[in-house]
């Protein structure tokens, strides 16, 4: 037997059958496959997959049957424990699979196999597992169903006796963004991949969902000011429902309730249960889910202390405030619900604000969707950059038993990060923590970067194919070892070009994981093929050890997929950003009024400082000093510069808006869906903006300057809605500072930006990273 039989899943307890159970001989099938006479969509998929994947290797079709015919040998019976031909066998095995998706394959002759599990998707996972146990076979990725197997036509199974459970008993992918969320392909290959877990996002979709084994939830994502007290409904007439953020209360947009109303209450569980009525039987979970946004309600009553059952009074000063408002109110909704439908689960996102553990009991009957949000994905939790995010799972994990742990592994980040050995790790550790449900944000493009279009689907499941199998089946078991599972995704899919191609995902594996720099959700793939391929002087490496790799192989279907491989890495070195790109936290600051011209002290004192600025387009430092600071309150963007010069000022005061300021002045880019927003201001307070260069638009920011001798320094509040930007979305913003010292006698002008950038070349502005918390 060929070496892919070494790797032994550590769920299993496996054990050899005393002869090989013959699926088919010679191109001729020996077996029918039996579901009984009223069978699951389920169990009529598993079937059609187990037929699928044997006719594919051997050329044979197995027949489908209800039961038993008498002139047939060989049977494999599939069902569960409700199935009266399995009941039987099944329930011999209801200590390992009652409550889980898991199964146990059995041999009760060399004729008659038996296939069970209690939930029907189990007997979905039983098929891709044991084809898998048993041959090279591979689903190499979604779309096209690409699969890569040897074509045999004797298939004899000899992995046949053994009990195979999940440590995590629900696991699956959110794709986001619409990359993904209407594709039956992808959908296909997540239940391939033993995932039982998915988001409803269209009616259209619920059959194959519910044929797939993926579980129903009603609701979808950030909906509580539009399913459960929606916006369109209350929003002119109870204004006073939602909440007020500086003196005005928001009723459009991304808000959130007032959740010290009691009257909102009172109408948001109304609401509520008016929508629950009309929901389905077959969904056992609705989302209830806070809006994409941290902004929380700055009322009086959301502000004033609370009383906590046995006396402790807890301050708005304290971490755990805004959740324990927000869960009070959650409880209080969910306990309502389940007089109306008793056992019907209630999911919540643990985000932003509600992140933190509250300081109230939360209700049994509420999942909690834990986000970890953001950290840094090149250390586990227990990594020194990652310790709030630690504690927090620590004491969710004590607090319920109802806890999702929900990650961002691929919400974004296109590139192949080697996350694989790291995810194991936390999952293990959660696993033990008593956390026994997982699911991951994925989108493989960020539509907010105005450079150029992120990735499709076919690039990034060319290149981070590996990764992402790999990830998948730490799903099922995160005990496996991750590096055998990596080499054995690359030998069933390159086969004899594996070697190689092992060579190429280590260079880039190494090169990202010795990285100093941190990694986050939204890590952009031009910007990591730049600094860990370019910058590395990498690119010959990695070229030779995928033309090594394209001399050896030899399968047509690993030739494909090296062929997309070594595509899409030539395509990407195209749009390759060199040069690390500049990174600047941008620290969250509650601002109130509007903050003065002491940048030392103040709310000055908690800002940011920006590195001395380079000279534009070089790595030299500029000649003359420019002091800049950043800070944001979840509303608004603030600047703060001060810039030093000799003699006298060059620019002249009283321009009319539009017309550009000549002499010393200032300006900065910020990233725009599809362009960038550019505004320009010198001492006298003059102003040119634009989008892009089109400088009729407008936008809504406020500037005010001070002239002192020497010296001029400028205050700039821009609202993040006046550059689009959504940092509960996407957090690193692009952005240049960019300062002109105009020409006096004897000098010329000097022109310097951060970190040595160009003016209107977005490819090499920073990133302005905004702190969520």
């Amino acid at each position: 037997m060929k070496k892919f039989l070494g790797i032994v899943f550590a769920a299993c307890a496996l054990t050899l059958s005393a002869a090989p159970f013959k699926l088919t001989e010679n191109g001729g099938a020996k077996v029918y496959i039996v579901i009984g006479d009223n069978p699951s969509p389920v169990t009529v998929q598993a079937a059609r997959e187990l037929q699928k994947m044997v006719q594919m290797i051997t050329g044979a079709r197995l027949n489908i049957l209800a039961s038993r015919i008498t002139w047939a040998e060989s049977y494999i019976y599939m069902g569960t424990d409700k199935d009266p031909h399995t009941a039987s066998v099944a329930r011999k095995y209801s200590k390992q699979l009652r409550g889980n998706d898991g199964y146990a394959v059995t041999c009760k002759s060399p004729k008659a196999m038996y296939i069970v599990a209690f939930e029907p998707k189990g007997l979905l996972n039983a098929v891709q597992r044991l084809i898998y146990k048993n041959t090279d076979f591979i689903w190499v990725r979604p779309f096209k169903e690409a699969a890569v197997y040897t074509r045999t036509p004797t298939l004899e199974l000899k992995h046949v006796n053994y009990v195979d459970v999940p440590k995590f008993v629900s696991r699956g992918w959110a794709a986001n963004r619409k990359m993904a969320l209407f594709s039956e392909e992808f959908e296909l290959y997540a239940s391939r991949m033993c995932m039982n877990l998915t988001f409803i996002v269209s009616d259209a979709a619920l059959d194959r969902r519910e044929r797939l084994g993926l579980s129903l939830e009603y609701g979808g994502g950030h909906n509580l000011a539009h399913i459960w007290l929606p916006l369109k409904k209350y929003g002119k007439t109870n204004p006073e429902f939602y909440m007020e953020v500086g003196g005005k209360r928001i009723v459009e947009g991304r808000t959130h309730m007032c959740f010290s109303n009691p009257e909102m209450k009172k109408e948001f569980i109304a609401n509520a249960l008016r929508v629950i009525r009309q929901v389905p039987e077959h969904f056992k979970c609705v989302n209830m889910m806070i809006e994409d946004t941290p902004l929380f309600c700055q009322c009086k009553n959301c502000s004033k202390p609370i009383r906590l059952p046995g006396g402790k009074v807890l301050k708005k000063t304290d971490p755990a405030y805004k959740s324990t408002l927000f869960f009070m109110f959650l409880n209080d909704v969910v306990e309502a619900v389940q007089k109306e439908r008793p056992g019907l689960l209630v999911k919540s996102f643990a985000y932003f604000f509600s992140a933190v553990p509250p300081a109230v009991k939360v209700h049994p009957m509420i999942c909690v969707s834990f986000c970890p949000y953001v950290r840094n994905d090149k250390q586990t939790l227990h990594g020194e950059t990652n310790g709030k995010w630690l504690e927090r799972t620590k004491k969710w994990a004590k607090m319920s038993s109802n806890v999702i742990w929900r990650e961002y592994y691929y919400s974004g980040a296109g590139y192949p990060r080697a996350q694989a050995n790291i995810i194991a790790q936390d999952l293990s550790f959660i696993n033990k923590l008593g956390i026994k449900r997982i699911y991951s944000e994925l989108s493989w493009t960020d539509a907010i970067i105005a450079r150029k279009k992120g990735p499709s689907e076919q690039e990034f499941f060319a290149i981070t194919g590996p990764e992402f199998w790999v990830i998948n089946q730490l799903f099922w078991d995160p005990t496996q070892n991750p590096d055998e599972l990596r080499n054995e995704y690359i030998r069933r899919t390159y086969r004899e070009a594996a070697p190689a191609v092992s060579k190429f995902y280590k260079i880039i594996r190494d090169s990202w994981l010795n990285d100093p720099s941190a990694a986050a959700f939204n890590d952009d793939y031009r910007n990591n093929m730049g600094r860990q391929i370019v910058d590395k002087n990498l690119t010959g490496d990695c070229r030779q050890a995928l033309a090594e790799a394209a001399k050896l192989v030899k399968d047509p279907r690993s030739k494909e997929h090296l062929k997309n491989l070594t595509d899409t890495f030539e395509a990407w070195l195209k749009i390759a950003i060199s040069g690390s790109a500049n990174e600047q936290r941008v620290p969250r600051v509650e601002v109130k009024g509007e903050p003065g011209f002491d940048f030392n002290s103040g709310v000055w004192a908690k800002a940011a400082s920006l590195p001395k600025l380079k000279r534009m387009g070089t790595s030299e430092d500029a000649a003359e000093p420019t002091d800049i600071k950043v800070m944001h309150d979840g509303v608004n963007f603030y600047v703060a510069m001060r810039c030093p010069y000799p003699g006298e000022l060059t620019c002249t005061p009283g321009r009319p808006r539009d017309q550009w300021p000549r002499g010393d002045h200032a300006e900065i880019f910020l990233t725009y869906p599809g362009s960038y927003l550019h505004l320009v201001f010198d001492a006298y307070g003059n102003r040119y903006d634009a989008l892009g260069t089109d400088n009729s638009w407008n936008g809504d920011w406020t500037l005010k300057v001070e002239n002192k001798p020497g010296e001029w320094r400028a205050v700039m509040i821009v609202p993040f809605t006046t550059f689009k930007a959504r940092i509960e979305q996407n957090n690193k913003i692009p952005a240049l500072f960019y300062r002109v010292r105009g020409q006096r006698p004897g000098t010329k002008s000097l022109q310097s930006t951060w970190g040595g950038g160009k003016v209107h070349s977005a490819d090499t502005f920073g990133n302005l990273i905004f702190d969520l918390e």
